[in-house]
């Protein structure tokens, strides 16, 4: 069986009328949580930055670049908006069988190309839920094992098929023009840098480079409109992307088992913290017993987190950037003991500059622990917390699966209020309210056009 082909035909032929309810509703769920990260992109200090380099290069076109009044090019669109989403760490999230953030990479491309071509809300949301679905499957086809995963790890190299599937959908591309189009994607897939750019502080805006992928996803996409020859078997066989990604292993099985009644978009995390997701968990283990015990930050002496080897990462006692702050376990950790509004709350101002916090900071330990290095490798993080206080009391707590997982969900208010504080700054109250209620009725407009109306400022 090729797969490349399977999933292509797949991709081509669902139609929105065949995805169950559920799986509608959370991709309305993705869209506005990936569209508020967008809108906090904007304001945020490396955002304007990003903009303001890359806007003097866009040639102008019919897709909106948020945060601004222009419309430029698709691909471009694509590019910076894909960017812009990902830069707080606050968007969405695949953990356990497989990696990445594929809301950066997949939203910004079906919306620049649906604003293109004033796609309507279903073609929006079918585009979104099936690319996900396509993005996933690849990516957990070829996960690599756990060891090799330490030596190599790429979430660009994979998340291109994310992109290149929502826009041979918006571009309504046949099966074997979709099939080609995943080859070509494969053209512009990354290195997987991810393991080496951690080596070095302060990490950049640049980060996980998804705008080059989303650019690239769109490319493909027109490239295979034009009738451009590419590999048709690009997923396949012993020289198939798995290997050409880095990985030690692929499970062909993954790719199609399931096609059109499982639905990988469910899989899904959305974040409640603006930081990188493997810290989620030991910020969960805190928040429990800051909740279970009124913890004030006055009364922590020292606080010592464990998890597996990837905690390391993290220990990093003086960020010196908004981005790098996002990856710094001690910095975030203090500013949860602060009760500091997570998102803006942590980078406004420059927190991380302030005495206190970094006091705060310095007396958070990150230890390995061996448990939690065993169930990592099984896939079922464990992250413990222990907390000193002055009186030489010591609190303990514990988290597997961190909030905003599938098996620890946000509640509705949480994913609405994260939301509406993404996009107030941006848009205003009375805009960002009108967007949200756009959004719950997403599959009623008629032209995508009017929702992206909203991220123009």
């Amino acid at each position: 069986m090729n797969a490349t082909r399977t999933l292509a035909e797949y991709a081509a032929q669902v139609r929105f009328e065949d995805l169950p309810a559920n799986v509608v509703l959370r991709a309305k769920h993705v869209i506005r949580d990936s569209l508020g990260c967008l809108l906090g992109g904007t304001t945020f200090a490396p955002g304007k930055h990003l903009t303001r380099l890359l806007l003097p290069m866009a040639a102008d076109g019919l897709a909106t670049v948020a945060g601004t009044s222009r419309h430029v090019t698709a691909p471009l669109a694509s590019y910076i908006n894909a960017q812009l989403t990902n830069l707080m760490d606050y968007d969405d999230t695949l953990e356990g069988k497989a990696l990445g953030h594929p809301g950066a990479t997949t939203i910004p491309v079906a919306l620049a190309l649906a604003e293109q071509s004033r796609a309507s809300g279903k073609d929006f949301l079918t585009a979104v839920a099936v690319a996900y679905d396509v993005y996933t499957r690849v990516a957990a086809a070829g996960k690599p094992t756990y060891g090799r995963n330490k030596q190599v790890r790429g979430l660009a190299t994979w998340q291109g098929f994310g992109a290149v599937t929502a826009a041979a959908r918006i571009l309504k591309l046949d099966a074997e023009a979709t099939t080609r189009a995943f080859g070509m994607a494969a053209l512009h897939a990354p290195v997987p840098f991810v393991g080496k750019i951690y080596e070095e502080r302060p990490l950049w805006e640049l980060k996980n480079n998804y705008g080059w992928v989303a650019l690239g996803g769109v490319l493909a996409a027109l490239y295979a409109s034009e009738n451009l020859p590419a590999n048709h078997a690009i997923l396949d066989g012993q020289t198939g992307f798995w290997i050409m990604a880095g990985s030690d292993q692929c499970d062909f099985s993954l790719l199609t088992q399931g096609l059109g009644t499982e639905y990988s978009i469910l899989d899904v995390s959305i974040k409640p913290y603006s930081s990188c997701r493997h810290t989620h968990s030991p910020l969960d283990a805190l928040r429990s017993i800051i909740q279970a015990h009124d913890l004030r930050a006055d009364d922590v002496q020292a606080v010592h987190m464990r998890g597996d080897t990837k905690i390391k990462v993290f220990e990093n006692y003086r960020p010196s950037s908004a981005v790098d702050a996002e990856f710094s376990l001690p910095y975030i950790t203090a500013m949860l003991l602060l009760r500091e509004p997570t998102g803006y709350g942590w980078f406004d101002g420059e927190p991380w500059n302030r005495p206190a916090v970094q006091q705060l900071a310095d007396r958070v330990q990150l230890e390995v622990d061996a448990e939690a290095e065993a169930q990592q490798a099984k896939g079922s993080p464990l992250n413990r917390v222990s907390v000193e206080l002055s009186n030489g009391r010591v609190l303990q707590g514990e988290a597997r699966f961190a909030r905003g997982h599938p098996q620890n969900p946000l509640s509705p208010h949480e994913l609405e209020a994260k939301f509406l504080g993404l996009a107030e700054r941006a848009i205003g109250k009375a805009r960002a309210n009108e967007l949200a209620a756009l959004l719950d009725t997403l599959e009623q407009v008629s032209d995508i056009s009017k929702l992206s109306a909203y991220l123009i400022t």
